[in-house]
């Protein structure tokens, strides 16, 4: 997909055989609420089988290209998802709030090894993370799980904010709050990188703010 969205409403086997891979490419500014959606009706299959790769690429909230707002959603509830890949955002519009990952809604779905929100190692963010990297935000959701993989955002990575059921959080890293010039997409409010994580079961999660010019170990909150 170049400069549009690739809204799945439908099963991922109707695309071709699985796993689904699904490339995202932004050449110029364009408009939707999202790079990709994942709505109701889109299906995979149930089992440990990754079943959808996503490469969403884009330059940070600065960058000129890109969709204006989120990376990723899932809208209402699609279901039997088992997602890996990398997520990036593109470009912000003024008044957007841009996630790299917005759940809105879902059901048995699994995102695995996941590179979100920039480059992790580097320390350097592509996606504000207004809401967070993974934000459970709206809808019923169900069972929507992220194991490992390396997420961070200038504001929230991690955002358990909305009611969730069955929500295991394992062998994944966060990092937000590097906003001290260092990184030159991150020109927003910045908080820790995990919260309201109450509802959320978190094993062997690392959670790290930029402090004093450096990656500090936070607890979640």
């Amino acid at each position: 997909m170049t400069n549009k969205a690739w809204h799945c409403r439908q099963p991922l086997e109707t695309y071709g055989p699985l796993p689904i891979k699904v490339v995202s490419i932004s050449t110029t500014a364009w408009e939707d609420i999202t790079a990709v959606s994942l709505n109701s009706g889109c299906t995979g299959s149930p089992g440990t089988e990754v079943n959808l790769i996503l490469d969403i690429r884009g330059d940070g909230p600065t960058s000129p290209n890109g969709s204006g707002a989120d990376a990723l959603k899932t809208r209402v509830n699609p279901q039997d998802l088992r997602v890996t890949g990398s997520i990036q955002c593109g470009r912000r519009d003024p008044d957007s709030h841009q996630d790299t990952l917005q759940i809105q809604g879902g059901t048995n779905i699994t995102f695995v090894n996941v590179e979100g929100g920039g480059n992790y190692d580097a320390g350097l963010s592509t996606c504000q993370g207004a809401g967070g990297g993974p934000f459970y935000s709206l809808n019923t959701i169900s069972n929507v799980d992220v194991l490992g993989g390396k997420w961070i955002a200038c504001n929230h990575a991690l955002d358990g904010g909305y009611p969730s059921t069955d929500t295991d959080i394992v062998d994944a890293k966060f990092r937000s709050g590097r906003d001290d010039g260092s990184d030159p997409n991150c020109t927003f409010f910045s908080s820790p990188p995990c919260i309201n994580t109450a509802q959320l079961r978190l094993i062997r999660v690392t959670c790290e703010r930029w402090l004093g010019g450096r990656w500090v170990r936070v607890p979640p909150r």
